[in-house]
């Protein structure tokens, strides 16, 4: 999440915001080959990263480091619960209830980690990649002599 989100806000506007979603989708085929991109949970994933792209090229030039980090939590905790909810759709393993897709959401199956715990690391990595992407981010702009991303808030004009 935090290359399709982060990556597309910092990105040269010259970039359509599909450039992203689309490399990952290929990097995916060539690791895995295409048998598994298209079942609904692939599907799924996919259009989460599209719509963090979408969303973060909208946004672009105008968020500061504080609100972008903001948003890629927002876009993980969303990519979590709409790709859990996915799992529990298609996996027989959970009962087709509330409680089954809280299940999901929470603890996951029996014999795996807990789903939270993915929560968690998603959590630290997107953050902490987002943080690298937007510290390079605003060193690059002193070379380009052009203005960094603020810090907090943008200034109102």
């Amino acid at each position: 999440m935090a290359l399709a989100f982060t990556g597309t806000l910092v990105m040269s506007r010259a970039l359509p915001w599909w450039v992203w979603p689309t490399a990952m989708l290929g990097i995916n085929w060539a690791a895995l080959g295409t048998a598994s991109a298209f079942a609904s949970e692939s599907l799924a994933i996919y259009g989460m990263y599209a719509g963090a792209a979408f969303v973060a090229s909208r946004l672009r030039g105008n968020l500061s480091v504080l609100q972008s980090l903001i948003g890629v939590t927002l876009c993980s905790v969303i990519f979590y619960c709409v790709t859990n909810t996915a799992a529990w759709m298609v996996e027989p393993g959970y009962a087709k209830t509330l409680a089954g897709w809280w299940q999901a959401q929470t603890i996951g199956l029996p014999a795996f980690a807990p789903s939270w715990v993915f929560l968690k690391n998603a959590l630290l990595s997107d953050l902490g990649f987002s943080g690298l992407l937007l510290v390079a981010y605003n060193a690059e702009s002193r070379v380009r002599a052009t203005a960094p991303m603020p810090w907090l808030a943008r200034a109102a004009a």
